[in-house]
């Protein structure tokens, strides 16, 4: 039996309305383009430097304009959300796991890509 990768995408749960009213799920850079509104709960600092780190395969463009998933089931966000940080401080509680998959991703999005290490250390190699 083939297995394939789940990968999940945290948000806050109140950003559920606007991603069923879209019907996907947008990346940062055309979240802001479209003017949705969101409840941001990562790092504000990080998520603007990825609207400008350049990407040089997949479609190109820059890491804000893919929208991020994990290989890892337990974000290390998750931990600094429990801890609390500066841009957001409403706890784990209200965090929505949205799972997708490996296959789901290929036979959808001819222009993902994926890593073996966080894009913010430069490393975004495609596989």
């Amino acid at each position: 039996m083939k297995m394939t990768v789940k990968v999940p995408h945290i948000t806050y749960i109140d950003n559920l309305i606007s991603i069923l009213n879209q019907g996907c799920l947008w990346s940062d850079y055309k979240r802001i383009e479209l003017d949705l509104v969101n409840q941001n709960i990562g790092y504000s600092h990080i998520k603007q430097r990825r609207l400008v780190r350049p990407v040089n395969l997949a479609a190109g463009g820059t890491i804000g304009q893919y929208v991020p998933f994990n290989f890892c089931p337990r974000s290390v966000m998750l931990f600094v959300i429990h801890k609390g940080h500066d841009d957001y401080r409403g706890g784990q509680e209200r965090v929505l796991h949205l799972i997708s998959d490996i296959d789901t991703n290929r036979l959808t999005n001819d222009d993902s890509f994926f890593t073996k290490y966080s894009c913010r250390f430069g490393l975004c190699l495609h596989h």
